[in-house]
């Protein structure tokens, strides 16, 4: 009777080689990408100025540059922005990266009154993030093309401003928040 031959194939030595080449290629690849998502289409920005209740000076937040491409700004929207602070104690003007709070769009009118802003003669629905504006002060003005009105949460500091200084070009807007990476207790996702 004939014996069956068992056939067993001589291992490879360069298997385990390959086999750690594909795995770093694959590691490589999705850093690669990760980078290419927060360095590229994202942008860290320390922020320097602060006027929303949800971030402070200090926090690293990463501002999305091309998701306006896809979906326009919306009201209440967080967005880096970059403005001109002047410095009293160097007597020189710097750019710092300030976060502000969507309110108004170009060709809106804008009233403030009471307490409360209204858009084109609508209120605006602003209970989850800003407290409410001294009730004698008052503004009316027309937001211009190409420009959006960013306004602080805590709106008792928009006394001393002039319109300019909370009306800002789409050209100043770095992007929208993101994510806060920093500090790493208290880390988000603002979608």
């Amino acid at each position: 009777m004939a014996r069956a031959r068992i056939n067993i194939r001589p291992r490879n030595p360069k298997l385990p080689l390959f086999r750690f080449l594909e795995w770093l290629a694959v590691v490589i690849s999705v850093v690669l990408v990760l980078v290419l998502i927060l360095f590229v289409m994202m942008t860290p920005v320390v922020i320097q100025d602060k006027s929303v209740n949800e971030l402070d000076r200090g926090d690293l937040v990463f501002a999305d540059r091309f998701g306006k491409f896809i979906s326009p700004y919306g009201r209440g929207d967080l967005i880096v922005y970059k403005c001109e602070r002047f410095d009293t104690a160097k007597q020189v003007s710097k750019t710092v990266a300030t976060v502000g709070r969507v309110i108004a769009f170009g060709g809106e009118e804008v009233l403030v009154t009471g307490g409360r802003v209204y858009i084109n003669g609508s209120l605006l629905d602003e209970k989850d993030y800003a407290a409410e504006f001294p009730e004698d002060m008052y503004l009316s003005f027309t937001v211009l093309e190409n420009k959006l009105l960013l306004l602080p949460d805590e709106r008792s500091e928009i006394h001393s401003l002039e319109i300019d200084d909370i009306t800002f070009e789409y050209g100043d807007v770095i992007g929208e928040v993101r994510f806060r990476v920093y500090p790493f207790g208290e880390m988000g996702i603002y979608i």
